[in-house]
């Protein structure tokens, strides 16, 4: 059989900087009708006053002056591959007298005083300095904020701000990113806690998530500023320029770098650039830092052609490649050398072009039937489609072992350890599950967190009744005239603050509307296209108990019915039987699940929640989809994926089971799955059906050898049911580990299908 190969679009020369273009003599602005002097000679004087600008700022720099210019000493200062990352350790313990003058000269070109232009181009300095150079920004802050008050992101860019009002964007995104990296405390923290070797390492002492994870994970999700995720980009890109993550190795680190390739590659369709043509304007997107995406893929192409080498002459796993010919592709488009002209510059590089030539079309058309999030994700390759590879990896010289290696745990006494990842769409029980874990393994909750859910009760309420007013709109319906005030009321929403009481107003209008057989039944008939809190009767019949403390504090039954969505990425550790487990909480919403392949390494057992109550359910964020046949699909997905090590065990986890069997009384199974053949009212015959369902899609063909499957039945908020199930889930853990062939026999107790 022969294979097909198919050219990349390479182009034979890259890009050259982009030359200034002169103007020609007297074609200052040419217009069809007649001008006025005093137009013409404002138009003159403004052209006079940019050129005289430019001039001056080439003159400032050569003399060293100017924030490009003190930018490039203090790139200079810290040198480039090994030296720099000896020049950023020594930050920690002493700061050189020249680099603080010069980082207080840059900050005061950030002043209003100075012209716009080299206001603008202060504020891309700090930015590139301060996540490029990590510790850098300890030095800055000082000169941004002399009297240590803690200016805030808000009050930082008001004293950047200038008399007249700026209408550019790129200036106005400048200065607002740049007070956001200097005000940062969340992912500076991250990052400036640990020494500059170890920013970038993927080994990490427990099961938990290493700071370059982490920071793919931030840049991914939304955080305290909405600068947040161009901040984790960049330091990403400051990361990936020390070699000293280049040296690493191992199946971790190959996974690693194929999560960066495949979040480098996301980032750039965000932009569109392959539905842009040449000379074609990219839409103004004021808010997409593409300067700071040009550098962190620059970064990771750089350091791929340092890595490769000794890559391809250590392993034959490359399951990175379909992601690195994508990313290729991508920046080989025409408007990027526009947009991003660094990685570009890069990519259509002749050494590049030597070693990505020509590509075997089975490369293009593999990717996995596991998509998550209308993503999908690259498929594990066969090996044998990759001998093309192989043949030329084989002439390149081996590399000396890297040093890193040496720190790979060889120690088979040590403790067992184990992850455990929480799947599952919203109104699963995911985060209600990891509830009851806190509980059972002796894991209590602060008084903050306990204020916090106080708060939630009311959130949950207040806001479940707003969301039924609005549907009633929606479909026409209106609130008895008796109840109207009850219903204005819940029309505005309100947030009590900490150690606030209970506004007594909305909680008895809550509880007003919630009896009203009208708006119950209006509820019940919605519920297949509205996603409705599940837990408003719960709250509507402790409202006696809330009428007698306004300042309530919640039982552990209140903070099992709680619902709050889970945004990101959460991570709990417990003792599990003498075993340290590590336990990840993810957001299951649409928008959340492409974070979680940055969890899918080394996983023990992953415990997918699907509430048995989402078969007549749609999701909150999508209403044309059915929640129990998202997890069908999750399900099928999470079976059959090469993400994940062979005899990593699949739990799943029917929830709700107590509403469930109060749900199939009033709402038949056969209206939502038609080839549902069991008697009518039945919750034993419905629980078989989609237990079936589910066995079905594990077993199919295609499914990974040695994973073995397991189903149970609980309801989260039943403390009992969870103590069996975690009981259970115990004991897979540790069998896991210490890979035993007794584990079916000893789960006899589980339900089966």
């Amino acid at each position: 059989m022969t294979s097909t190969t198919v050219a990349l679009p390479l182009p034979l020369v890259p890009p050259d900087p982009l030359p200034l273009i002169a103007r020609a003599p007297g074609t200052i602005a040419p217009h069809s009708t007649f001008v006025g002097p005093g137009r013409t000679l404002h138009e003159l004087y403004s052209s006079l006053g940019n050129v005289a600008e430019r001039h001056a700022n080439r003159a400032a720099h050569n003399l060293g002056l100017g924030p490009a210019a003190v930018a490039e000493r203090i790139r200079l200062s810290f040198g480039d591959g090994e030296a720099r990352e000896e020049s950023l350790a020594q930050l920690t313990s002493a700061t050189p007298r020249k680099l603080e003058k010069d980082c207080a000269r840059l900050v005061k070109y950030a002043s209003p005083s100075e012209a716009l232009s080299t206001q603008l181009e202060a504020f891309q300095c700090l930015v590139e300095l301060a996540t490029r150079y990590i510790g850098l920004r300890h030095i800055m802050c000082p000169c941004v904020d002399p009297q240590s008050v803690g200016l805030g992101e808000d009050d930082l860019a008001q004293s950047w701000q200038r008399d007249e009002a700026i209408s550019d964007l790129r200036w106005n995104f400048a200065r607002n990113l740049a007070a956001a990296c200097l005000a940062d405390r969340d992912l500076s923290s991250l990052v400036e806690g640990a020494p500059p070797a170890e920013l970038g390492s993927v080994l990490v002492p427990s099961a938990g998530i290493s700071i370059i994870e982490r920071l793919l994970v931030a840049s991914d999700c939304e955080g305290a500023s909405k600068y947040s995720q161009p901040l984790a980009i960049r330091y990403l890109g400051g990361i990936l320029e020390l070699p000293s993550f280049w040296r690493q190795s191992g199946p971790v680190y190959r996974g690693v770098v194929q999560k960066l390739l495949a979040r480098s590659t996301i980032l750039l369709k965000d932009l569109n650039l392959d539905a842009l043509e040449p000379g074609e304007s990219m839409p103004e997107e004021p808010e997409c830092d593409t300067e700071g995406v040009d550098i962190f893929c620059e970064a990771l192409l750089v350091g791929i052609l340092t890595w490769l080498p000794g890559e391809k002459a250590q392993t034959n796993d490359e399951t990175w490649y379909p992601s690195l010919y994508a990313l290729l592709q991508l920046l080989r488009q025409p408007r990027c050398e526009d947009v991003l002209p660094k990685a570009a510059y890069i990519a259509m590089s002749s050494d590049f072009r030597a070693l990505v030539a020509t590509v075997p079309e089975c490369i293009i058309e593999e990717t996995s039937e596991a998509i998550i999030d209308g993503e999908a994700i690259p498929a594990t390759p066969e090996p044998k489609k990759f001998r093309w590879w192989r043949r030329r990896r084989d002439r390149i010289p081996k590399q000396a072992e890297p040093e890193v290696e040496a720190i790979t745990p060889a120690d088979t006494t040590a403790e067992l350890k184990a992850k455990v990842l929480l799947l599952g769409n919203g109104e699963s029980g995911k985060s209600t599950l990891l509830k009851q874990m806190r509980m059972i393994y002796n894991l209590p909750f602060s008084s903050s967190e306990i204020e916090h859910w106080r708060q939630i009760i009311f959130d949950n309420m207040t806001r479940g009744m707003h969301y039924i007013m609005e549907e009633l709109i929606d479909r026409g319906l209106e609130v008895p005239i008796a109840h109207r005030l009850e219903a204005a009321l819940m029309e505005e929403l309100y947030d009590i603050g900490e150690d606030e009481p209970f506004q007594m107003d909305y909680v008895n209008a809550f509880h007003t509307l919630w009896n009203v057989p009208v708006i119950r039944a209006a509820v019940q008939d919605a519920m297949g296209e509205c996603a409705f809190p599940e837990n408003l009767a719960y709250f509507s019949a402790m409202v006696n108990e809330l009428r007698a403390s306004q300042l309530y504090a919640p039982t552990m039954d209140d903070i099992m019915h709680l619902r709050i969505r889970t945004v990101g990425i959460t991570e709990t550790t417990f003792r599990v039987d003498g075993m340290e487990t590590a336990v990840f909480d993810v957001g299951g919403a649409k928008s959340e699940r492409r974070k979680w392949i940055h969890v899918f390494d080394d996983v023990t057992i992953i415990i997918l929640t699907v509430g048995l109550t989402g078969y007549n359910r749609c999701l909150i964020e999508d209403r044309d989809a059915n929640q129990m046949q998202d997890s069908m699909a999750i399900w099928d997905a999470l079976c059959h994926s090469k993400w994940f090590k062979p005899n990593t065990a699949m739990v799943l986890c029917f929830t709700k089971n107590d509403l469930f069997e109060e749900q199939v009384m009033t709402s038949d199974i056969i209206d939502f799955f038609p080839d549902f053949n069991g008697p009518r009212r039945d919750a034993a015959a419905g629980r078989k059906y989609f237990g079936r369902r589910f066995h079905r899609l594990a077993t199919k063909a295609g499914r990974i050898p040695d994973r073995d499957t397991f189903f149970h039945v609980a309801s989260p908020t039943n403390n009992q049911e969870m103590r069996q199930f975690m009981k259970s889930v115990g004991i897979i853990m540790r069998e896991r580990q210490q890979a035993s062939s007794a584990l079916k026999s000893r789960l006899a107790h589980l339900w089966q299908v």
